[in-house]
């Protein structure tokens, strides 16, 4: 795992999410996906709040991991997938309503900034231990 390739991958992420923005018409944003239930605006912010899910979900991974509850974790994780799948669904649903594009990009960059922190923080050696962890 090469922490340059990963923050490369975020910066890529992030000026794809901006080009997508700035060319997206209101109409275009306001149409159905497809494959999913989602308007492409509100599929885009899924997109955001699955990398802040990443973030938040972090700490919490290396401190179980560290603990060795990581198996533990994720067996609660999927017991409860049902409600989780709901929330996934209807915070995007809702998200799209009440930020604007704009409003949308400054969430992205800011947690992308703050991942970028944090990959900033750990060694070539460090990063697959938390990833193994999973």
């Amino acid at each position: 795992m090469d922490l340059y390739d990963i923050g490369e991958e975020m910066r890529r992420a992030q000026a794809d999410f901006h080009q997508l923005i700035a060319t997206a018409s209101r109409e275009h944003l306001h149409r159905p996906t497809h494959g999913t239930r989602w308007t492409n605006r509100q599929l885009l912010f899924h997109m955001v709040l699955g990398f802040g899910v990443v973030r938040m979900l972090l700490p919490l991974v290396r401190t179980l991991g560290r603990l060795g509850y990581s198996r533990g974790f994720a067996t609660a994780l999927n017991a409860a997938r049902c409600p989780f799948h709901l929330v996934n669904y209807l915070d995007p649903c809702l998200a799209a309503r009440l930020l604007s594009p704009r409003a949308t990009i400054v969430l992205l960059d800011a947690v992308i900034a703050s991942l970028r922190r944090c990959l900033d923080t750990e060694t070539e050696r460090s990063l697959p231990a938390v990833v193994a962890r999973r």
